[in-house]
């Protein structure tokens, strides 16, 4: 009877080895970085990966920054059918495809070569970072649950977000953007554009807005009436010649040095506690808003040191500045 049970036992055995259903990873770092965390459950490295071991996992970090080799292929990925979150930060890639990931919530690939990402099936995606690539265009219409993307410092002349009407937070600093259209984004609160080309920008709908980075654009005209509850507001090195702030009570940082600013009414911002009107046109400035005390002293601007809580040398027609 016991060869018999052995006999029946070995059967078994090779008959699950030879039904057993395996995937290929053939990047050796993006294996090994699975066996380090105990997902590849016959602990070697030999290109492939039962597929039981992965099929389950919802998050996943195989970033280079916290290990010792980089990645450069995410094949396999695909198998990865619950994944969620994922982090591949600092790696080798040049393109990424989730395709197959539909439970994909989150998605970490900065600092990589990335020319194409597809994520046009990911209609759960809440989050994107893909910044630091070298990415032309970017598809993010179907991702209509997209809460924070950040595209800064790629290579894109056109980013279409009309469709993410849930976005809260938009980073797309350092590209070759000409025109961004928010219209349709009214749960923005962060919003950071600067180094590009744009020539205008409609900020009406966003009446959440906190934060506005544009510095370095071409901008001319700026309206702020409708953002009642902006609180750094950043245009330097753009072509501004007036601007209304009456209607920002909450602004309490304002860097717009570098434009061509005639005059400046400050006297309805009581929180302002840095500014930075350098180098403009003004010949008016009212700072005359009872709280005077908070634009005295410096502070720390990283990575910069730490500079004047209130400059506005460089303005050579403005011979008196209203203050409390």
């Amino acid at each position: 009877m016991s060869k018999i049970t052995f006999f029946i036992l070995f059967s078994i055995l090779c008959i699950g080895q030879i039904f057993a259903q395996y995937t290929s990873i053939p990047d050796s770092c993006f294996e090994s970085i699975l066996v380090s965390q105990n997902i590849d459950s016959d602990n070697t490295v030999n290109g492939q990966v039962l597929t039981s071991d992965i099929d389950t996992i919802t998050t996943l970090d195989i970033s280079s920054d916290f290990h010792t080799c980089q990645v450069n292929d995410i094949t396999g990925i695909e198998d990865f059918n619950l994944l969620e979150i994922l982090f591949v930060n600092d790696a080798n890639l040049s393109s990424i495809d989730m395709s197959s990931n539909l439970q994909l919530k989150r998605l970490y690939c900065k600092n990589n070569d990335i020319t194409q990402l597809n994520v046009t099936q990911n209609s759960l995606l809440e989050r994107l970072d893909c910044r630091d690539n070298v990415i032309n265009t970017i598809d993010v219409t179907q991702n209509l649950n997209l809460k924070r993307l950040n595209v800064r410092n790629n290579n894109l002349s056109n980013l279409n977000v009309n469709s993410n009407i849930q976005l809260e937070v938009l980073h797309c600093e350092v590209n070759q953007l000409s025109t961004i259209d928010v219209s349709q984004n009214d749960n923005l609160f962060l919003l950071g554009l600067h180094t590009n080309q744009i020539l205008d920008l409609n900020l009406t709908p966003l009446i959440h807005l906190i934060y506005l980075s544009m510095i370095n654009n071409l901008v001319s005209q700026l309206n702020t009436d409708s953002n009642t509850q902006l609180q750094r507001l950043r245009f330097s090195e753009n072509q501004i010649t007036n601007i209304d702030l009456t209607n920002n009570p909450q602004l309490n940082w304002l860097w717009c040095q570098d434009n061509n600013l005639t005059e400046l009414d400050l006297s309805q911002n009581p929180l302002l506690d840095i500014l930075n009107c350098s180098n403009n046109q003004l010949a008016a400035l009212n700072v005359q808003n009872g709280a005077n005390s908070l634009l005295t002293g410096t502070y720390l601007n990283a990575p910069f040191g730490y500079e004047d809580r209130f400059m506005a040398d460089g303005n050579a027609n403005l011979s008196c500045i209203l203050v409390d």
